[in-house]
C-alpha cells in the first residue's frame, strides 16, 4: 500500500549559553559568541514508502545513481532495536513512532559474526562501520586483528565531513566501530585515546568510560591538543552552538533513561534529537558529510526486558530520525536516510494484542532507577517497597504487586530489589500480551529502512557487513 505523509518544521539558529562544568582551563571553550547560523531551513517533506508498513520486499527495480546521491548521508543505528521493537512502537507511539513509517521498509540484515554466532555490539557495529565480518569484542578489525577501515574514513578522504552521536557513552561499542580499531571493546581508555585522534568533526553524547589510570582531565586534555572544542554537561539550550573553528565535542552524564528524564523534569539535558540538530548544524557543507546517530538506551532497557523504558528510547530516538527527514526536505537529490539495528536484544513478542495503555510513561521509570531507589531503602520489610512506589508515583496491577511480593519474599535480601523489579516488569509485561525470550542477544535479522534517490536497488534481505559498501557505492564513497 502506497501512502503520503507530510510533516513540516521550521529550525532558526539561536544564541545560547555555553554550561562547561567539569572541563578544565585549556579545554573550555572560548567565551565570544560565535556566528550563529540557522541549522535548517522550513520545507514540507513528502515521502511515499515503497512497501506496506511491516511488510519486507524481496527485490527491487535497478536504478541510475543520481549523480549527488547520498552527498549527505544519515546513518541510524537503534541498537538492540529489532523487527518487533519497532513494530510495538508504532503500535503504542502513533505520530511519536511515525518517522518509522516516512522512511520506507526495504529489506532486513542478517546479524551473525564472523563464527556464525550471535553477535554483540561490537562485530556488528564493525558490520555496519567497516563493512566485514568480525569476531564479538573487536572494534574496525577482521577476525586476525587487521585494521579496516570505516565509512567515515571514506568520508574523509572524499572530503566531507563527519559526526557521530550516541544517548550512550562515546566510547561504548557501536560509536568506536566507527573510529576505532582495537581487539577488545572492554579497553575503554585506549578505545577513548583513539577518539581524541580520530578526526570526527563532531561527537555528541554521553561523557566516555575510563578506568583510575586514565582520567577525564587527561583526555579532555588530550581532545584540545587534537583541536577539539569541549563542552561538559552541555543543556538541551545550549547543545545548538556551534565551535567557532575546528572539530567539536559536546557530552553530558549518561547514566539516565528518557523514561526517567521526562519524568523527573530533566528536560534541560540534552536528547538525541537535540544532539542530531546540532549535528546537522555543524557538519553542514558544500562537499556534504556521514553523521551515524545510535539509539544506544534501546539495547539497555532491552537486556532488562523493560518494555516501557525501551518505548520511551524508541520515541528519542524517532525523534532524532525527524531531524534528519527535516533535513531531506530541502536536500531530497543528495541526501540518504538509513535507519537500521546491529541486532535484536531480548527476542520480543506479542501473545496478544497488546494493551492500549502500555508504554504511556506518565506513571513509570525505568527498572534501573527503581532498583537504585529500593537498594537506598531498608529492603527487610515489604511495606518499604510500597512506600518506594508511593514516592515515586507508579502503579501497578495487585496481580503484579502479588507477584512481586512473592519474589521478595523468597529472594536474599541483598537480592530483593532485582527480584521484586523483574516480577513487576514480568507481570506488567504479561498483563499487556508482551513475552521476552531472553535478556541477551538473538541471531534473528533486524529491520532495513532507507530514503533517498540512487538507493532503489538497495533492498531484500543480506548479510549485514554488505550494507555499508552498498552505501558507500551509491554515496561516491569508494
Amino acid at each position: 500500500m502506497h501512502f503520503l505523509r507530510m510533516a513540516a518544521g521550521i529550525f532558526a539558529g539561536i544564541a545560547v549559553a555555553l554550561a562547561a562544568a567539569g572541563c578544565i582551563g585549556p579545554v573550555l571553550a572560548p567565551t565570544a559568541e560565535p556566528k550563529i547560523e540557522p541549522v535548517i531551513a522550513p520545507a514540507v517533506v513528502r515521502t511515499e514508502p515503497a512497501v506496506e508498513p511491516g511488510g519486507i520486499p524481496d527485490a527491487a527495480p535497478a536504478s541510475i545513481p543520481h549523480p549527488n546521491a547520498g552527498k549527505y548521508l544519515f546513518y541510524f543505528i537503534g541498537d538492540g532495536m529489532g523487527h518487533e521493537h519497532v513494530e510495538l512502537a508504532r503500535r503504542q507511539l502513533g505520530k511519536a513512532a511515525d518517522a518509522f513509517d516516512r522512511v520506507p521498509l526495504v529489506g532486513a540484515l542478517q546479524t551473525d559474526n564472523a563464527a556464525g554466532k550471535t553477535t554483540d555490539s561490537a562485530a556488528a557495529g564493525t558490520a555496519l562501520a567497516c563493512g566485514v565480518k568480525t569476531a564479538n569484542g573487536y572494534l574496525g578489525m577482521t577476525p586476525d586483528k587487521q585494521p579496516a577501515a570505516s565509512i567515515m574514513a571514506a568520508a574523509r578522504k572524499a572530503g566531507r565531513r563527519t559526526g557521530i552521536v550516541t544517548s550512550v557513552p562515546l566510547n561504548h561499542a557501536t560509536p568506536a566501530a566507527f573510529y576505532a580499531h582495537i581487539d577488545g571493546r572492554g579497553q575503554y581508555d585506549g578505545i577513548a585515546r583513539q577518539l581524541a585522534t580520530s578526526e570526527i568533526d563532531f561527537l555528541g553524547g554521553g561523557r566516555p568510560i575510563l578506568s583510575r589510570d586514565f582520567s577525564e582531565a587527561a583526555w579532555w586534555r588530550l581532545l584540545a591538543e587534537n583541536g577539539y572544542t569541549v563542552h561538559v554537561s552541555v543543556s538541551a539550550a545550549n547543545i545548538a552552538r556551534k565551535a567557532p573553528e575546528g572539530k567539536r565535542l559536546a557530552c553530558h552524564d549518561w547514566d539516565y533513561y528518557a523514561i526517567d528524564r521526562d519524568a523527573s523534569g530533566m528536560t534541560v539535558r540534552p536528547d538525541l534529537a537535540d544532539y542530531t540538530r546540532a549535528a546537522i548544524g555543524e557538519l553542514d557543507h558544500p562537499n556534504g558529510f556521514v553523521l551515524m546517530v545510535e539509539g544506544g538506551r534501546i539495547d539497555y532497557a532491552a537486556h532488562r526486558n523493560d518494555g516501557v523504558a525501551m518505548l520511551a528510547e524508541m520515541r528519542e530516538f524517532n525523534a532524532a530520525i525527524d531531524m534528519a527527514l527535516e533535513f531531506y526536505q530541502h536536500h531530497s537529490e543528495e541526501t540518504i536516510v538509513v535507519v537500521t539495528a546491529d541486532h535484536n536484544t531480548g527476542g520480543l513478542h506479542f501473545t496478544g494484542p497488546v494493551s492500549s495503555g502500555y508504554g504511556k510513561t506518565e506513571a513509570q521509570v525505568s527498572a534501573e532507577r527503581l532498583i537504585r531507589e529500593l537498594n537506598k531503602t531498608d529492603m527487610a520489610q515489604w511495606e518499604n517497597v510500597l512506600g518506594v512506589l508511593e514516592k515515586l508515583k507508579i502503579s501497578f496491577s495487585p496481580e503484579a504487586l502479588k507477584a512481586a511480593q512473592t519474589a521478595f519474599a523468597t529472594a536474599g535480601q541483598d537480592k530483593r530489589a532485582e527480584a521484586t523489579v523483574r516480577a513487576l516488569l514480568r507481570e506488567r509485561d504479561r498483563e499487556a500480551n508482551i513475552a521476552w525470550e531472553t535478556g541477551g542477544h538473538t541471531s534473528a535479522d533486524v529491520d532495513l529502512r532507507i530514503l533517498g534517490a540512487g538507493t532503489e536497488a538497495i533492498s531484500g534481505t543480506m548479510p549485514n557487513h554488505e550494507l555499508v559498501s552498498k552505501l558507500r557505492k551509491v554515496s561516491g564513497l569508494e
